[in-house]
């Protein structure tokens, strides 16, 4: 009977820390969905970004320039690459989320060097959502 009851616990125990980790996942959401604006290379860049579970997926626009960028969540962290919409090169991309920043480091098509990007929340942005178009 002893064993029951806390069998009973440990199963309502975990029960919570699985609704605790839906909770804790779907607040994190926010700080990635979104749109943002920074530079890339000096020029005005907008940065837009949908997530899916732990997969994210969008859009770095450059003066008209696109890339796709895509990626997984892990611990974190975004994890992915960022391609070239028109020519069809990759780059590798990591970044990380603030409550306001997207700091990218990636390595562009085209360019030698990994460069760090630094994108901040446009004041109107909850949750943008948009369709990747891929040519």
């Amino acid at each position: 009977m002893q064993f029951l009851k806390v069998l009973q616990r440990v199963l309502i125990a975990g029960a919570l820390s699985v609704s605790l980790l839906s909770v804790v996942t779907h607040v994190h959401a926010a700080e990635w969905a979104g749109l943002y604006h920074g530079k890339v290379s000096g020029q005005p860049s907008q940065l837009t970004l949908n997530r899916a579970g732990v997969d994210v997926i969008g859009v770095l626009d450059t003066e008209g320039y696109r890339y796709k960028v895509e990626g997984n969540l892990q611990d974190g962290k975004l994890i992915g690459f960022c391609r070239d919409i028109k020519t069809g090169e990759t780059g590798q991309l990591s970044a990380v989320s603030t409550d306001k920043l997207i700091i990218i480091k990636v390595i562009l098509p085209g360019f030698y060097r990994p460069a760090r990007l630094v994108f901040e929340r446009a004041t109107d942005s909850k949750h943008v959502f948009t369709q990747v178009a891929m040519r």
